[in-house]
């Protein structure tokens, strides 16, 4: 398995892959118009991969978008370096699963094994 890896976003070059326990695809979709863009540059194979795929502007994906999802948002705060971030499970097991992350986090804040 690799190293670390730095993940940046893939801007000019629609999708960035990593290899690791899992491969990621990081693709964004702020320079496509939408499904039609999508299908055209064969992205729409990287949604159903067994891999992770992490998706900038993913309303671009219009009915692409995949059933069971990990939603995530990030609002900046006052503080330019403060984020927070909102995680919304979208079917399958992906309600419980962000619990057990909500749990998972909680406990390693109090410090909680």
């Amino acid at each position: 398995m690799p190293g670390e890896q730095y993940v940046s976003s893939p801007s000019f070059a629609l999708l960035h892959e990593y290899h690791g326990r899992l491969p990621l695809y990081h693709m964004d979709c702020y320079r496509l118009m939408g499904e039609d863009d999508i299908l055209a540059a064969g992205l729409d194979e990287y949604l159903t991969t067994s891999g992770v795929t992490v998706v900038e502007w993913p309303e671009r994906l219009g009915s692409l978008v995949p059933e069971e999802r990990l939603e995530i948002t990030l609002v900046r705060g006052p503080d330019e370096q403060e984020r927070t971030v909102y995680l919304k499970g979208h079917g399958g097991d992906w309600p419980e699963r962000v619990a057990d992350i909500l749990e998972s986090f909680v406990h390693e804040q109090e410090g909680l094994p």
